[in-house]
């Protein structure tokens, strides 16, 4: 599934950053000990899990999306959600970053001091070759390739959470090795979401959908498979 025809990211790719882990991360202004990694290339922004380890966190969350920008953006944030309040941030090339190796790269706090380091890998992803006009009729017993799909999921709501107790709801999807999450919802009677996710899957994969407790250590709250027939 990945491919290493060139050893770093180059604008048009289609790759997976996985967010392993960060250390050495100083403490939260807030007190709070969560911590999550949020992660920009161009218009694309999303977030890691929540890891309660707020000083040396490990997520090895998988996002997939197409390079639009040169460089990334890591910002290592407390769940305190105040803007302020962040245990450090880092801007990088892509083409800095090898393909298929752990990197560690410098995080700076809002003065510039050095406040840890983050770890990711990059992989770039195989594009599926374009079908090519062909004459003729398939021979029955002529095998007929099925292919990967590219699927818009709409995450809307969830009732009945946590028995109506208290608690910070998200969603994570799981697909083979690919993970998106939603952000965290503060509603727990009726958490509502209302977010789209575009994954790529084959008619043989199987969708994991989990909704967890932020609050809770990211407790399951519910789960479900979805086909990807």
């Amino acid at each position: 599934f990945f491919s290493s025809a060139s050893s770093m990211a180059e604008l048009g790719d289609k790759v997976c950053v996985r967010i392993l882990r960060a250390h050495d991360l100083p403490a939260s202004t807030s007190g709070l000990g969560d911590v999550f990694a949020q992660l920009q290339l161009g218009d694309f922004t999303t977030r890691t899990r929540t890891a309660n380890d707020p000083v040396n966190p490990v997520w090895e969350d998988d996002f997939t999306f197409d390079v639009t920008d040169p460089y990334m953006v890591l910002v290592m944030r407390h769940e305190s959600w105040d803007p302020k309040d962040y245990a450090g941030a880092c801007k990088f090339a892509m083409r800095d970053i090898p393909f298929g190796e752990a990197s560690a790269v410098q995080l700076r706090d809002s003065q510039g001091i050095a406040s840890g380091k983050v770890v990711l890998k990059v992989d770039k992803l195989q594009v599926q070759a374009p079908e090519r006009e062909m004459s003729g009729v398939i021979a029955p017993d002529e095998p007929v390739a099925q292919e990967f799909q590219p699927v818009v999921l709409h995450v809307i709501d969830a009732d009945d959470l946590n028995g109506g107790l208290p608690c910070k709801p998200y969603v994570v999807l799981h697909v083979g090795d690919i993970m998106k999450r939603s952000s965290v919802c503060s509603n727990h009677g009726r958490a509502v979401w209302d977010e789209d996710f575009e994954l790529t899957m084959h008619p043989s994969d199987s969708m994991q959908v989990l909704v967890k407790d932020g609050a809770r250590g990211d407790t399951v709250l519910g789960s479900g498979v979805l086909s990807g027939k």
